[in-house]
């Protein structure tokens, strides 16, 4: 399959993962290749994608493809993984490093 014979309809589902320093995207989403039914694929990049060394997994989902991943299982539910693995985030269960005051604090505090 040649990148020429593809063409993505829609992306389905993304997340930003934060891991060990590093940031990966997770993407679903739909290709169209010639003379073929659409199908769902699973990708995992770099956040600042723009060299092909950035891509790091581009591949197929199968429909009973249920990887798990700790990155996208609260943020991100309806998107899929490939059951064989491959992705480089999502193997530990890290806190997104967003923390948000809680209502109780924000009072103490004015």
């Amino acid at each position: 399959m040649q990148p020429t014979d593809l063409e993505v309809i829609k992306v389905k589902a993304r997340n930003l993962i934060i891991e060990g320093g590093k940031g990966y995207i997770h993407f679903n989403f739909l290709v169209k290749m010639q003379g073929d039914p659409s199908s769902l694929f699973f990708a995992e990049v770099h956040p600042d994608c723009r060299e092909e060394e950035d891509m790091y997994l581009c591949t197929p989902l199968e429909a009973n493809d249920s990887g798990n991943c700790y990155g996208c299982k609260d943020r991100a539910k309806e998107l899929l993984h490939p059951t064989t693995g491959g992705y480089l985030g999502g193997h530990k269960d890290v806190v997104f490093p967003f923390i948000y005051e809680s209502d109780e604090e924000s009072e103490d505090e004015a």
